[in-house]
């Protein structure tokens, strides 16, 4: 039998972030994987033609610029093991079949020059929003991402302390679609801030999260891609764990957390291995797993059961098609726009803003609707990503998991039907993409992303749907709202944990925390400026 400091369960983004830091840390840290290939989401693969890379599941890195692991590690990333990121320019755009565009920049006045196109009164205020979001991300809503959340009330009263504070409780019982409204006049202006603010399974008119939208706003304009592929940054991950002693095994999928006397002890894998745990034991997984499938029933007080059968998956998840392409893209919109051409996120196919509300409305219930999606060219910012002269293109298109007509499994049957008409879609924007040009195709549908990412049930690629009663505080319950969990020495560390999904490097790196006050490991790593400096102000 082995034994270790801590065990880790899942080597996805938020696993190995735990185990860099612990091992570092000295402490002897095992990795455990189900899969064959570390990373979970930051998946890149040759799924179509040799040499052509694809990032099969996360490829828009959010918060690169404010999360502490990337300032933490900065010598390894970047001068041991080569990490490099892309910041591309235009970040997002939309096209329209008339030949005009929009295009977010990196720079506001560039942005405002281009919602100018459809409606100056627009520009002004995207010039006025931008610097007000940029403002609530730098003093409150990122510091908070990487500090652990407060009860309800207690974040009620520090919030009301400050300016920033109470104008984000203003906004925060709005929806996305109320607050967009309310800044923005012009329809297509409207349909690409509300996509933006939705883009990772925000409901357009669920309200009592318009914090979030802000936070989705000021990234439109900061996304970034990492070179070589996502994957890159997995690997590199798991290369300092191993450099501080660290070791990460794989496929070995776990099938019991061994509870003693109220204690989580070790784990046992599915081929008969036991490891044990003498500090703590780390799951990266959904709710379900950590608590009714490897833990039990039996070790779980009967609120504790309750709160994990109550727990919501997304119902909103994505179909792609990713394309190997013998040429360049060309975008028609290129032609009275070049700038458009070098967007890193493209908007296709949502004409008119009721378009985006059917569709997402659609898919609510189940349904397919012949609308828009986002579309991107890796290779067009990273020509590592295929061999010279090649390229490659990935649809991302919301869809549900449960499809209306015939369930989950329909989707067997219609993935080239669906692939079929998004490429038709995409055809209208993009010249050349088409049966001449496109290689090979690989497609994934939400039935896929559940059958090979086992932590996101039903396509759920944040672990869980947001929404009032299952962020902040409540993620994934009160009662394990602080990474540590009712059962002593078991912790949680993934998506469904506060703040959530997406590459975020967030949760992992608050659970290290909530550990290493736990069990007196010294901190090598330092508190962030921007926590002090929020913790100051009295926000967080």
């Amino acid at each position: 039998m082995a034994e270790y400091d801590g065990i880790i369960i899942g080597a996805g983004p938020n696993g190995l972030l735990t185990a860099a830091y612990l091992a570092k840390a000295g402490q002897k840290i095992l990795l455990l994987e189900r899969r064959f290939e570390m990373g979970g989401g930051l998946c890149s693969e040759q799924i179509t033609i040799p040499s052509f890379i694809h990032n099969t599941h996360a490829i828009y890195i959010p918060m690169v610029d404010y999360a502490p692991f990337f300032q933490d590690f900065k010598h390894d990333m970047e001068e041991v093991y080569d990490l490099k990121f892309i910041f591309p320019d235009p970040v997002m755009s939309l096209s329209l079949q008339d030949g005009r565009t929009l295009c977010i920049y990196q720079d506001a006045e560039r942005t405002a020059k281009s919602i100018a196109q459809f409606s100056e009164r627009d520009a002004k205020t995207y010039l006025n929003a931008a610097a007000k979001f940029k403002e609530y991300m730098d003093l409150f809503i990122a510091p908070a991402t990487y500090a652990p959340p407060h009860p309800a009330m207690e974040a009620m009263v520090k919030m009301k302390s400050h300016e920033i504070g109470r104008d984000l409780q203003a906004i925060q019982p709005m929806s996305p679609k109320a607050i967009v409204e309310e800044l923005f006049e012009n329809e297509h202006v409207r349909t690409f801030f509300l996509y933006a603010s939705c883009m990772w399974g925000l409901d357009y008119d669920l309200e009592g999260l318009g914090f979030l939208v802000p936070l989705y706003i000021n990234r439109a304009a900061n996304y970034r891609m990492i070179v070589g592929g996502t994957h890159h940054l997995a690997h590199v991950m798991s290369k300092v764990i191993y450099k501080n002693g660290g070791m990460i095994i794989g496929p070995k999928p776990v099938s019991k957390i061994v509870i003693e006397n109220g204690r989580a002890k070790g784990v046992e894998t599915e081929d008969g291995y036991h490891y044990e745990a003498n500090k703590f034991i780390v799951s990266s997984l959904n709710p379900h797993q950590t608590f009714l499938e490897l833990v039990g029933e039996e070790h779980l007080d009967t609120e504790l059961v309750t709160r994990v059968n109550d727990w919501k998956w997304e119902k909103t998840s994505f179909f792609h098609v990713h394309m190997a392409l013998t040429e360049r893209p060309h975008i028609r919109t290129s032609e009275t726009d070049p700038d458009v051409a070098e967007s890193f996120i493209h908007l296709f196919g949502f004409e008119s803003y009721q378009e985006l509300i059917d569709h997402y409305d659609a898919v609510r219930k189940g349904a397919l609707m012949d609308t828009g999606f986002n579309a991107c060219f890796p290779t067009l910012h990273d020509p590592l990503q295929a061999p010279t002269g090649k390229h490659t293109g990935l649809i991302s298109y919301h869809a549900p998991y449960n499809l209306a007509d015939g369930g989950a499994e329909q989707w067997y049957n219609i993935r080239d039907e669906v692939a079929d008409q998004c490429l038709k879609k995409l055809s209208a924007y993009v010249t050349n993409v088409h049966d001449d040009t496109i290689m090979w195709r690989y497609i994934t549908t939400p039935k896929d992303i559940h059958n090979k990412f086992v932590d996101m049930r039903e396509g759920s690629y944040k672990q869980g749907a947001y929404l009032p009663l299952q962020m902040g505080y409540l993620r994934p319950n009160e009662l394990c709202a602080e990474y540590a969990t009712p059962i002593k020495d078991l912790y949680i560390c993934g998506a469904c944990t506060y703040p959530g999904g997406t590459i975020l490097m967030a949760n992992g790196y608050n659970a290290v925390n909530r550990i290493a006050e736990d069990y007196d490991i010294r901190k090598w790593w330092k508190k962030p400026e921007m926590i002090i400096r929020s913790e100051e102000l009295g926000l967080i």
